[in-house]
């Protein structure tokens, strides 16, 4: 990846999966990718097992991520490991360096819009560093526009990631990372656009025996925005946003043979989301004061799958993982007349729930089965069915993502979107396998699916499911 051209010097690690086969860009210039015909929303991006919920700088002009600290990254988007979930399309898990271990290391680079240095290297005999920051000066492109309106403007971020890994004892390792980014956008000196992410995830490492191993995680990921506008008085307001996501899972491995391995494990997750709020900015302003009611769920789940290789040339993988879904109080639901289109003139009462109260639940088995047979040394066909669950989703109306776009969860009345995916190729190898060529075909049916009907109002909407339907989608194709 780091070979491949860059534009401005910037290597993009999430936009390089777009020589993958079946991923396709959103659009040039802007975030989010699509994995065989599911929206940008529906691929879970994870660093060092964090979740990302906006993975680009600059509306998609460069790549969240620093390459210097990055190991590799695989991206899942047929058999789907049963130990990932949450989302229906893909699976993109980005693995960071761990530091050197021998010496320490000084590295950076230069680019038209972007600086960049990292350090990494041993502390005592036990724990290595690996520590990276970015930042840009990209106004200068912006000045040398025609249009005087980007002249006026400004644009910059930066980011931060670091990891520490040290070990004690014989079979423990503690394991911390962290990433945080700052985006801040300014169009015509008046509209200002921010937003932030900030991760941490910290791993404890332990080897119960020489055929069991375990991994206890604890993961916070939080994304927020503004926007405001300071330049006119009569109309100035900053609009908000937020998201925060704790995490805490069991990962255990279990080798019965050097042919058969069992992995188990359970995680849990609170979602608390801030759909978002405006005020004015003087009082002078005309705008109006309004704040959305705050939203809550736990998402927790439990997964068993058997890594099994049956014979020299023939191996099978079954998974199964159970989600468990509760939207919790205090929430204000909106009742809507018997078999009548959810529409305000069609609310007949608001019921109301306490804080702590469920709201709704929802529970359902995701079912992962794939299956390899090795035709000879360098040939091989594979095969796999998926089922997937997903309980959150992003909800914006135009092609491209933006970063105002928000996130929403399934509650009584936006049900979660279930997809189903069957595929089926044959691979082969050729010279000392340094090429690899391959054909593949997929179906895949997405259940209550999030769409809008005409002229949806997704920002600041009190009544935002009368805007949201769930519908039925379907994809299919071969790579």
């Amino acid at each position: 990846i780091k070979e491949l051209p860059a534009l401005m010097g910037e290597v993009d690690i999430v936009r390089s999966a777009l020589m993958l086969p079946g991923v396709q860009s959103v659009g040039e210039f802007s975030a989010g990718i699509n994995v065989r015909g599911g929206g940008a929303d529906q691929n879970l991006i994870l660093i060092n097992g964090a979740p990302v919920y906006n993975a680009s700088h600059l509306f998609g002009f460069s790549s969240s991520f620093s390459p210097d600290v990055v190991e590799g990254f695989e991206l899942y988007k047929s058999s789907i490991p049963v130990k990932y979930g949450g989302r229906i399309s893909s699976v993109l898990d980005i693995d960071m360096k761990e530091g050197n271990k021998e010496k320490w290391q000084l590295k950076g680079g230069i680019s038209p819009v972007t600086s960049r240095i990292s350090a990494e290297g041993p502390i005592g005999e036990k724990t290595t560093v690996i520590a990276s920051t970015r930042a840009t000066y990209s106004d200068w492109i912006l000045k040398r526009l025609e249009n005087a309106e980007f002249r006026n403007s400004s644009a910059n971020y930066q980011d931060f990631t670091a990891r520490v890994k040290t070990k004690f004892e014989k079979n423990n390792h503690l394991d911390f990372s962290t990433y945080m980014s700052n985006d801040a956008f300014t169009l015509n000196g008046a509209t200002t656009f921010t937003y932030q992410n900030f991760n941490a995830t910290t791993k404890y490492q332990h080897s119960f025996s020489d055929r069991l191993f375990g991994t206890i995680s604890g993961v916070y990921s939080q994304y927020n925005y503004d926007i405001s506008d300071e330049e006119n008085a009569a109309k100035g307001y900053k609009l908000d946003y937020k998201i925060r996501h704790s995490e805490g899972k069991a990962h255990f491995s279990y080798a019965a043979h050097e042919k058969h391995q069992v992995n188990f494990g359970l995680n849990a997750i609170q979602y608390n989301l801030s759909p978002g709020g405006i005020v004015p900015l003087s009082p002078a302003s005309i705008i109006e004061r309004k704040t959305l009611e705050q939203e809550k769920a736990i998402e927790s789940s439990i997964y068993l799958s058997d890594q099994w290789n049956i014979l020299d040339n023939l191996s099978f993988y079954a998974g199964l993982r159970y989600t468990f879904y509760r939207f919790l109080g205090p929430k204000s639901v909106n009742d809507y007349k018997e078999n009548a289109a959810r529409a305000e003139q069609n609310i007949i009462g608001v019921t109301q729930y306490n804080s702590g109260d469920v709201v709704q639940s929802y529970s359902a088995p995701e079912l992962r089965l794939s299956v390899r047979y090795g035709i000879d040394d360098n040939t091989s066909v594979k095969a796999a069915i998926n089922r997937n669950r997903q309980y959150i989703s992003m909800l914006f109306n135009s092609a491209s993502i933006s970063p105002a776009a928000t996130w929403k969860l399934s509650d009584a009345h936006i049900l979660p979107q279930t997809g189903d995916q069957i595929s089926l190729g044959i691979f082969r190898n050729l010279f000392d396998d340094n090429v690899e060529i391959s054909i593949e075909g997929y179906l895949k049916r997405i259940s209550d699916m999030v769409d809008y009907k005409a002229g949806a109002q997704l920002t600041l909407n009190e009544n935002l499911e009368a805007d949201v339907v769930n519908g039925q989608g379907k994809a299919y194709g071969i790579e």
